[in-house]
């Protein structure tokens, strides 16, 4: 029996919930589509434009506002901990100041991105109508 690594097995698994067909998997991988057959058998497949009629451009905006939000999640859960005596008492000195430069820089690209937007009478940073 042929074995498959985890890497290849993903691959045919996400191109086939994306829509890639069995025959089509079997021929481009050279692996049986009774054996792609077994590897989705009880998965469901993803549409890339959902039924609300969204474009796969509406779909990506809210796939990468989903991450954003997320990211501003963790964000601030570091912060919150960058604020705690205690755990900046047991770091070291080169650790925090990168630490501090990294969001600083960052938290200063938000603002001056925003200032941009501003200045050209725009709004900065919007999602979509949806």
């Amino acid at each position: 029996m042929k074995t498959y690594s985890p890497e290849v097995k993903a691959e045919v698994i996400g191109s086939w919930i994306a829509g890639s067909s069995l025959n089509h998997l079997a021929s481009a991988h050279g692996i049986t589509k009774s054996t792609i057959q077994g590897w989705v058998k009880g998965r469901t497949r993803t549409a890339l434009v959902p039924k609300n009629e969204k474009t796969p451009e509406d779909y990506l905006d809210d796939i990468a506002w989903r991450h954003i939000d997320a990211g501003q999640l963790a964000t601030e859960a570091i912060l919150r901990k960058a604020t705690d005596a205690g755990w900046l008492d047991k770091q070291n000195a080169d650790a925090l100041a990168i630490f501090y430069g990294v969001i600083a820089d960052k938290q200063l690209r938000l603002l001056a991105a925003f200032q941009r937007a501003d200045e050209h009478g725009e709004a900065a940073l919007t999602r979509g109508s949806g």
